[in-house]
């Protein structure tokens, strides 16, 4: 979708300065929350692992504290406004748990399919 509608859409949207459209570029553009969150966890980990072989903290490392740290804000504030009480919270302890399930997904995804399509019997309609 972003390759085939972004650039268009914000060219558009500047031109015409319709703001829907460039929130919709904008949207396009933006990778996924559960993307942002998992590379914002490898950078932090790297960091962290980094520091421990060189037996001090390493520089340049709080950026990546300083992104959880938006991020842990991002998802309470959502919760909070959300108003789903405890049971909001519980849920969100689960992100790990689906941060790891997507990613097996895009690797599962990523490895080549049988190469041939097959299209799924309908009821009621008879395939051409």
């Amino acid at each position: 979708m972003a390759r085939l509608h972004a650039a268009r859409l914000l060219v558009h949207g500047v031109r015409t300065r319709d703001r829907v459209l460039l929130d919709l570029a904008i949207d396009l553009l933006i990778p996924p929350l559960a993307t942002i969150v998992a590379l914002t966890a490898v950078g932090l980990g790297a960091w962290l692992a980094f520091s421990l072989w060189a037996g001090h903290l390493v520089s340049g490392g709080w950026l990546w504290v300083g992104c959880a740290l938006g991020l842990t804000v991002y998802g309470l504030r959502g919760w909070q406004l959300s108003g789903t009480g405890a049971r909001g919270l519980v849920s969100l302890a689960f992100v790990p748990t689906y941060l790891v399930w997507k990613l097996m997904l895009a690797l599962r995804r990523s490895t080549p399919a049988s190469g041939e399509w097959v299209r799924t019997a309908r009821e009621g309609r008879e395939a051409p």
